[in-house]
């Protein structure tokens, strides 16, 4: 097989696959193939991390179609090569007896790679094709942005303990609602695309995932089999994951209405929670809030190294209760870095905290709506933060 192609092309499609390889054998290498069904002047890259695959198309002159039509090559070794080449830079790939040359249009040096066997790789891409029984469904299209925009929300309050509790360093969908929890806040998107499917993420492929999805404004169909799922973009690449053996565990949906809410100023609360972290007590990450009237101003302290408690003032934007007959709480506790993440990952100047009392303890609810058009009023995006304490 030989191929012609510009440095930048190559590149482009490398960024796609380099996530999902392994670390040795052929879950190392850079599988490069003519493209199956026959498209012109497009040579297709694949890999396979046995967790992890992706799939590329760049522009290329195929200059010999006699040939083995695929080979393979360390992305090691090719990136370092790549890495000693301009942008304009222009290369041409010839493979023969599990021997690939690349030569450099301008430059003497002709380097040699080994190639291992291709028919060795495992070709995940058969799930993608239509005839084949076992082949992944279409259950989603929707804009790689949005999706993106999810998975990150979602990633965000998953778990890392893996040892102790695998089943919440998932994300997963049940019924159109991604669900992930760290155990101390829990986070629901409600994505309508999503309706039908049930992707499961683990915490580790999320940032491979979404950096995928980030990377092109482009519409993306999602595709499950019981095995794994694929995002396949507009432009033909493909990232796969496999299924996460460990399922999230099955809850229930709570009411999206607060018995009553603040709106307080982000960078006031955070300017508070910083001044009290200042002088709390090493590895205290407790956080009371209170407001003993209900006109005056929410008290937020932290005990200090001096033993006696700090507090410090925000007066509310706005606030107000669903009903007259509302037993609240007039005093809570929260964690602190939990608190701090959720401020992060909204990021609005303005924050409005939903307030809810149960039997035992109670939980604020934060929320708010992306990607609204004219005629959909946006994904909505919720985090409720539990109460380790109320009085």
């Amino acid at each position: 097989m030989t191929f012609k192609t510009a440095k930048m092309d190559l590149d482009a499609a490398l960024n796609v696959v380099k996530n999902s390889l392994g670390s040795d054998g052929l879950e190392a290498h850079l599988v490069f193939r003519k493209p199956l069904d026959g498209i012109d002047n497009k040579v297709e890259v694949l890999t396979y991390s046995g967790r992890l695959c992706a799939s590329a198309f760049f522009t290329a002159s195929l200059e010999d179609a006699s040939e083995a039509n695929m080979f393979t090559i360390e992305y090691k070794r090719l990136n370092e090569l790549l890495s000693a080449l301009p942008d304009d830079a222009v290369l041409t790939f010839k493979s023969e007896d599990k021997v690939v040359d690349v030569s450099v249009v301008g430059r003497k040096a002709v380097p040699r790679y080994q190639s291992l066997d291709p028919e060795d790789f495992r070709f995940w891409d058969k799930y993608l094709d239509p005839n084949d029984p076992e082949a992944a469904k279409l259950v989603a299209t929707l804009s790689s942005k949005r999706l993106a925009s999810a998975l990150k929300q979602a990633r965000m309050f998953t778990s890392n303990n893996e040892s102790r509790n695998p089943e919440f360093c998932v994300a997963e969908v049940k019924d159109g609602y991604l669900i992930s929890t760290d155990n101390k806040t829990i986070s629901f998107v409600i994505v309508d695309a999503l309706k039908d499917s049930t992707l499961r993420i683990h915490y580790k492929d999320a940032g491979n995932i979404i950096a995928f999805l980030d990377a092109l404004d482009a519409q993306v169909e999602v595709l499950e089999y019981p095995r794994g799922m694929f995002f396949r973009r507009s432009d033909g690449a493909v990232f796969g994951e496999g299924r996460f053996q460990v399922a999230f565990p099955v809850v229930s949906i709570p009411e999206f209405e607060d018995q009553y809410h603040w709106v307080l100023s982000t960078d006031k609360l955070v300017a508070a929670m910083k001044i009290l972290k200042s002088c709390a007590v090493e590895g205290d990450r407790t956080l009371t809030i209170a407001r003993p009237k209900n006109e005056g101003p929410v008290l937020v302290s932290m005990k200090s190294t001096t033993g006696k408690i700090v507090t410090e003032e925000i007066t509310p934007l706005s606030s107000g209760e669903s009903s007259d007959d509302v037993d609240f709480a007039d005093e809570f506790d929260v964690d602190l870095d939990s608190l701090e993440k959720v401020l992060k990952t909204y990021n609005l100047d303005e924050i409005r905290v939903g307030l809810n009392k149960r039997k035992r303890g109670g939980y604020c609810r934060f929320s708010t709506r992306t990607f609204a058009s004219d005629n959909y009023q946006g994904d909505d995006y919720q985090v409720f933060l539990r109460w380790l304490r109320s009085v």
